[in-house]
């Protein structure tokens, strides 16, 4: 009886180191990925049956992680903003020669010369194509910003989609955390790996939105957006869906991306991650593609009161100088193009040397206006409309680097906590090849001991 007990007790021993090694090879198997949380088997002595493995224990600090789901989001809030508003601010770089302050300069520089000249018509020529050279880069600038919200349209769209299927997976995860029974030893090693798989989605997902989080004691999670909208609840997740719409920014009819969470409207919903910078981002853009528009209409407003109260050389007047209704349409008046002459410099008719009225469009260059902020053309460009996006990226990427430290620092923390650590392991792993060979030979010995006694009872 008692070479039976101890056969019994090294067999079931045996049985637990070797289940202690092969977590501690899984552990050596995922030494480089970031996602796993490093096991560890616990061992109990059980009376007459030997030592047992109690439980696979997860090696993970949920405080930290959840600290760290919030930085990474902050994170890639800060650094996809400053990343796109880099883009919005080389449409309006003047030393790459993509802005239009040189031009406006030449515009003025030209109207001097027609100042000079007033009865030249080469002159007048080379004043309406400054003008025309003006308009053009105004226009260049809004077709860029246009086309920089269309891909932005287009990238949030992807990104919808992307966060879609991350919910989803998160919700077939927490269907199978809820449907386990974790009492064996192998559904441990499985849950185990589901935790792994749902923190790995979670982290995925703060790269995108700002979230909050509820740990359910299966396990499983429930995931809403901060100001608590259901984004996931048990096995079910709620589809993202972006809406375009159009909308006018002072006569100019642009789109819109909206977010609904099935078929409710978030609004202002999202302010980290990256959907939340790209929201932030189309901000910046729609008050650009405003203020631009506002200095075109402007500027073709004070130029046309003007001009209607000049003379041409040809004694024609109450003509305006440009034509539109937005920077999109703006446009010289085209029978001022056919006929320079047409081109009002003069404050008297019959007066061709006369210069007043060529003088008063000039002194536009310093006068300031209501419509821009109390700001004169010059001024609206670089403080309005230049200086915003600069200053913004250049906060975004302050605040991004700041962030980038925080999360460095909090992953290198997760990682001591719950990553591999190659020596341990090794050392753990002679521990328990040695263990193992001790009850391993136990077994031998006893056996042999065992066949003894049978041979000397026959």
């Amino acid at each position: 009886m008692a070479l039976l007990n101890l056969l019994t007790i090294n067999a079931q021993s045996l049985t637990s180191f070797s289940r202690g090694i092969a977590t501690t090879n899984r552990n050596i198997n995922n030494l480089f990925n970031e996602d796993y949380a490093r096991e560890r088997a616990l061992f109990s002595e059980l009376p007459r049956y030997g030592v047992d493995v109690e439980r696979i224990e997860r090696i993970f600090d949920q405080r930290y992680f959840d600290r760290y789901l919030r930085e990474n989001q902050s994170l890639h809030y800060h650094q996809e903003l400053g990343f796109n508003l880099a883009g919005a601010e080389a449409i309006f770089n003047d030393i790459e020669g993509s802005g239009f302050a040189d031009e406006l300069e030449e515009y003025y520089a030209k109207l001097n010369d027609l100042i000079n000249e007033p009865e030249s018509i080469p002159v007048r020529e080379e004043f309406l194509n400054s003008a025309a050279l003006l308009i053009a880069k105004m226009q260049g600038a809004a077709d860029s910003l246009d086309h920089e919200l269309l891909n932005l349209h287009t990238t949030m769209e992807q990104e919808v989609e992307q966060i879609n299927q991350l919910t989803q997976a998160l919700a077939k995860v927490n269907k199978s955390l809820s449907s386990q029974l974790p009492h064996r030893i192998q559904d441990q090693e499985e849950r185990n790996a589901l935790l792994n798989r749902r923190d790995a989605l979670l982290k995925e997902l703060s790269n995108h939105l700002d979230t909050k989080v509820r740990y359910n004691d299966d396990g499983s999670v429930d995931l809403s957006s901060a100001k608590g909208h259901p984004l996931v609840v048990g096995e079910r997740s709620f589809q993202l869906e972006l809406r375009k719409e159009e909308v006018d920014l002072g006569g100019l009819t642009v789109q819109k991306g909206e977010l609904f969470i099935d078929g409710v409207w978030l609004g202002q919903e999202f302010h980290n991650g990256t959907l939340g910078a790209k929201i932030a981002y189309q901000d910046h853009l729609h008050a650009t593609m405003e203020r631009l528009n506002t200095l075109a209409l402007e500027f073709k407003e004070q130029n046309n009161t003007i001009h209607r109260d000049g003379y041409g050389l040809d004694n024609s007047t109450d003509l305006d100088l440009f034509v539109g209704t937005n920077v999109r349409t703006l446009a010289l008046n085209q029978e001022i193009v056919e006929n320079p002459e047409k081109v009002a410099a003069s404050s008297e008719e019959d007066a061709p040397s006369n210069n007043e009225n060529a003088k008063r469009l000039y002194d536009l260059k310093e006068q300031t206006f209501a419509n821009l902020d109390g700001k004169g053309f010059h001024d609206y460009y670089a403080l309005a409309i230049v200086a915003p996006l600069a200053h913004a990226k250049a906060f975004h990427d302050k605040m991004g680097a700041d962030s980038a430290t925080i999360v460095e620092a909090l992953e290198s923390k997760l990682q001591e906590i719950s990553g591999v650590n190659m020596d341990e392991e090794l050392t753990t792993l002679m521990e328990l090849q040695y263990a193992y060979q001790a009850a391993a030979r136990v077994i031998s010995v006893t056996d042999e001991l065992f066949e003894t006694t049978l041979g000397m009872v026959g």
